[in-house]
Parts: C-alpha cells; sequence; structure tokens
C-alpha cells in the first residue's frame, strides 16, 4: 500500500486521492502519479522547512516573525496554486 496525507484543496483536480492509499501495482501504474508525487514533494519540502519556536518565545510572538511569516506565505502559495479559475 501507498498512502499520502491530506494536502491538496477539494478544488484540485485530484482531491479525491489526497488523504487516500492506493495499491502499490495501481499506483505504480496509474496516469497522474508523477504530477501527484511532483505536488506532494512540493507539499513536503514546505511543511518540513516549518521553523521551529525558539525556546521561551511565546507563540504569538513567534506568529509575527519573518521566519513564521515566510513559511505562511509558502503555504499559502502552495493552496492558492490549487484553486480554479473563474
Amino acid at each position: 500500500m501507498v498512502a499520502f496525507p491530506h494536502f491538496l484543496l477539494n478544488t484540485h483536480k485530484l482531491w479525491q486521492f489526497s488523504d487516500s492509499s492506493f495499491h502499490e501495482t495501481c499506483y505504480e501504474r496509474w496516469v497522474h502519479k508523477k504530477e501527484f508525487e511532483g505536488l506532494f514533494s512540493q507539499y513536503q519540502k514546505i511543511v518540513h522547512s516549518r521553523p521551529k519556536i525558539p525556546k521561551g518565545m511565546d507563540l504569538k510572538d513567534f506568529e509575527k516573525s519573518e521566519e513564521f511569516i515566510l513559511y505562511s506565505i509558502k503555504m499559502k502559495n502552495f493552496f492558492d496554486k490549487q484553486e480554479l479559475p473563474n
């Protein structure tokens, strides 16, 4: 089995495969595998860049920090790309 967490908005054409699992052989032959893996890779890169709260820093202060703001912008941009055009 190959499984993925929820990482796509329901506006994305592949959203129903986010937070799901595949039989390994089905996944390997899936026509959208390359696109899906690319999206997941982008998402993982952002998630793994999430800054850690410095010891002793208040969460509200941390959320105002440049490091956290830049992370938030990256995450917002990832999800904004999934919006369907009007």
